[in-house]
């Protein structure tokens, strides 16, 4: 009987070290391509100023294509603090920092509201959004412009249009209807 006591506790004692020894392993020791290890350097320290960036991505026509492209935009987290919703419109109206984009929403534009509704975001615009005098594709574009990166947010899955306040508007001159929230479009 003492024998197996002995083996028992060297047993235990070997799953113990490799136990050990396996947590070290896969906690401490980080591998990169087919398993080297691999030492993280920073190239740089990040400024505080960094840390409070965030980077939004916004759609705009593209001024060779009648297509939307993205662009990448950073912002200070402490912009987006108050209304984060019409703080991206804002941004999409004041236009693109790429000389390839164009903006395409009406720079008059004024934002009422948004607010957001299960996983629809509601957003109330002036009277000014309508006015454009462009065909149906343009509008198109205008309002996937939005709607793209409004869902670009993990919340936002679909897009209903107020103007002023009223539902079931629409630009002049468009079979385009409000009515219905937009969903993404890629």
């Amino acid at each position: 009987m003492g024998f197996n006591k002995k083996v028992i506790i060297i047993i235990c004692s070997i799953i113990l070290v490799l136990g050990a020894l396996i947590y070290v392993f896969f906690n401490f020791v980080e591998f990169g391509v087919e398993g080297e290890k691999v030492e993280i350097q920073p190239e740089q320290e990040i400024s505080d100023e960094q840390l409070r960036e965030t980077t939004l991505q916004l759609f705009f026509k593209d001024k060779l294509e009648n297509k939307l492209e993205r662009e990448s935009r950073k912002i200070d987290v402490k912009d987006l603090m108050g209304d984060t919703y019409v703080t991206i419109i804002k941004e999409l109206i004041e236009g693109p920092e790429s000389s390839i984009l164009e903006r395409i929403i009406p720079e008059d534009t004024k934002v009422n509201s948004a607010n957001l509704q299960g996983d629809m975001l509601i957003l109330d615009l002036s009277e000014e959004f309508l006015k454009a005098d462009i065909d149906t594709e343009k509008q198109k574009l205008i309002i996937y412009s939005i709607v793209n990166t409004l869902t670009e947010l993990v919340e936002v899955n679909s897009v209903k249009f107020l103007i002023n306040g009223e539902e079931n508007r629409s630009f002049e001159n468009s079979s385009i209807n409000f009515s219905e929230p937009f969903v993404r479009v890629d």
